[in-house]
């Protein structure tokens, strides 16, 4: 959902909330939500239930090498390689299904 991101300034934002000192999954989640306030006053990006109809993920790791991925639903995944072996780890979600 690449307009969603273009109109929050979203990465922007992650890399905002990480100077400011949040921690990089604190970022993610609140540029999700941020995303999630201003994408459902459109009805087509909004569920019956008031959550969004699409899902956007982000991968963020600030300068102390602290990373997090995070989705606004479950499902999301990410690589990670902490110099010796790489994984796949869970993104947190904003939401449940």
């Amino acid at each position: 959902m690449g307009e969603a991101n273009l109109l929050n300034l979203s990465s922007y934002l992650v890399v905002e909330g990480m100077r400011r000192g949040l921690h990089p999954k604190d970022a993610i989640m609140e540029t999700c939500k941020r995303i999630a306030t201003t994408s459902i006053r459109d009805p087509k990006r909004r569920r019956a239930d008031g959550k969004t109809t699409f899902v956007v993920s982000f991968y963020a790791v600030n300068k102390d090498g602290k990373y997090a991925g995070g989705s606004m639903y479950p499902g999301g995944k990410m690589a990670v390689h902490d110099g010796d072996s790489a994984r796949i780890v869970a993104c947190d979600p904003l939401f449940e299904k």
